[in-house]
């Protein structure tokens, strides 16, 4: 897969995020880094919690306007994730989304029963399915819910055509 010039992406995102941003803080300064398919934008403010909003919803608001701001100036093209973070606070929910996501499976595959996770927004839901996708017994599925789209896992079909467990908890 081809990217995108992260240079290009890094400047169109640092300058999306600081006209968003001038809205909201004052102090705000963005450090974009490219990884393998990803560019993350750090904001460095004196009011995270400010960018951060109830629940982490104003960030979560200011990631995808922001992916979306890129999709349309890079129309075409295939640009890697966009991860926009401040004081930690995505990489703290990706941990917590990881311990979820493998304590779950692990209860998946002690007890044969699938479980339903809660609505989750794309990023969450791509977190759960990329940690369970190695996972040797069990898989994960994205449900349309009347909230929003869920993931489910679930125990893997047995190589032999056994049957899975599909009650839910």
């Amino acid at each position: 897969m081809v990217y995108y010039m992260n240079e290009n992406v890094a400047a169109e995102l640092r300058t999306i995020l600081e006209s968003i941003l001038a809205h909201i803080v004052d102090d705000a300064t963005i450090v974009c880094e490219a990884g393998e398919g990803v560019m993350r934008a750090d904001i460095r403010t004196g009011k995270p919690e400010v960018v951060i909003g109830r629940e982490g919803q104003v960030l979560e608001a200011i990631q995808l306007l922001s992916r979306r701001m890129l999709s349309r100036k890079f129309s075409g093209e295939e640009l890697p994730s966009i991860i926009v973070d401040t004081a930690g606070h995505m990489a703290e929910r990706e941990e917590e989304l990881i311990r979820m996501a493998e304590d779950l499976a692990d209860r998946v595959n002690v007890t044969g029963r699938s479980v339903l996770l809660p609505p989750m927004n794309a990023w969450e839901r791509k977190v759960i399915h990329t940690v369970i996708r190695d996972m040797e017994n069990v898989e994960t599925e994205s449900e349309d819910g009347d909230d929003g789209r869920q993931v489910r896992i679930r125990r893997k079909l047995a190589a032999e055509g056994g049957a899975r467990e599909d009650s839910t908890c």
